[in-house]
């Protein structure tokens, strides 16, 4: 029998600390947010709140009444509210809890040397609802966004375009994890923006491998354009007498002119528009520079490092 496999659910919007930044399946999310106990939780509060409902007004709730009332919610609820960091509805359980726990055995009693009066329904009918809104308020403030099946395995990845490429450009891991992130939730432009990025670290690292006349601390400013030409003029020297055999030379030409025209094509049509905002890209066009930056670092990964010590091919640096 042919399966499918689960649709996958992304942390869109949490702000709180047990839920891990991934994609996660719908039946984990219930698992993680004990789906059923919070139902319990739910039922619970509005039986209790129900029965104080109940009442003729101005009536007080006796011991008896507040033991059973006691022991539905400390059997459902407890102190979970303050487990899972829900800190408005863990203060109001605890006041809740406190008032139930003071309810006098007589109409008057006294309590700390005075004479309190009995509690009302009507006041823990309020505090029950007071507990009820901020319950549902916790709920309704965790954010989800539904990710697809295919797009899952974009969603915090940091391995995204394979080990040689994060481990040649380090600088890029960062880039290159939002972009998948971005693809995966469906932000499109963004996602070009942090590839375009990613293009950038393997610039800088082809223009500082060729020693072009652009300084170091200069280079993260200069223009794509500048860089380029500089790369440019760097290439045709190497490229007219490089060392090596025949066939060395022609991989070598065929390397440079390749990634050189490649550069040029992600500043053109790419790079100039998601920067000046002329640019603006659907989910598939997205993926298609994804699918181009991710081939072209693999590509130059092969020759081009940000470490000089691990550059494959230093006999060829001018």
């Amino acid at each position: 029998m042919k399966t499918h496999p689960q649709n996958r659910l992304a942390i869109f919007k949490a702000d709180w600390k047990q839920f891990p930044s991934k994609a996660i399946s719908l039946l984990e999310i219930m698992r993680e947010f004990k789906a059923l106990k919070i139902l319990e939780w739910d039922y619970a509060i509005q039986d209790v709140l129900n029965e104080t409902q109940c009442p003729p007004l101005g009536m007080t709730v006796d011991k008896k009444d507040a033991k059973r009332f006691l022991a539905r919610l400390n059997t459902t609820i407890g102190n979970q509210f303050q487990e899972i960091g829900w800190k408005e509805a863990g203060e109001r359980m605890d006041k809740l809890l406190y008032d139930l726990e003071s309810i006098p055995s007589a109409n008057r009693y006294e309590r700390y040397g005075m004479i309190a009066d009995p509690i009302s329904a009507e006041s823990i009918a309020a505090a029950l609802s007071e507990l009820q809104m901020a319950f549902h308020k916790e709920l309704a403030s965790r954010k989800f966004a539904m990710i697809e099946n295919q797009k899952g395995d974009f969603l915090e990845h940091d391995n995204l375009f394979g080990e040689l490429v994060g481990k040649k450009f380090p600088s890029a891991a960062a880039d290159i994890k939002e972009a998948g992130n971005c693809l995966a939730v469906g932000l499109d432009t963004a996602a070009v923006f942090h590839l375009m990025r990613v293009v950038e670290y393997g610039l800088r690292a082809l223009a500082t491998k060729l020693n072009i006349p652009i300084p170091a601390d200069e280079l993260e400013y200069a223009q794509w354009q500048t860089i380029i030409d500089q790369i440019y003029t760097s290439v045709r020297v190497l490229t007219n007498s490089p060392p090596g055999s025949p066939k060395e030379k022609s991989e070598l030409r065929e390397f440079y002119n390749g990634v050189m025209s490649e550069f040029s094509g992600f500043k053109d049509v790419w790079r100039n528009n998601i920067m000046h905002t002329r640019g603006k890209y659907n989910e598939f066009e997205a993926k298609g520079v994804f699918e181009r930056v991710h081939d072209f670092m693999k590509r130059l990964a092969t020759k081009v490092s940000e470490s000089p010590s691990l550059n494959l091919d230093d006999e060829y640096v001018i």
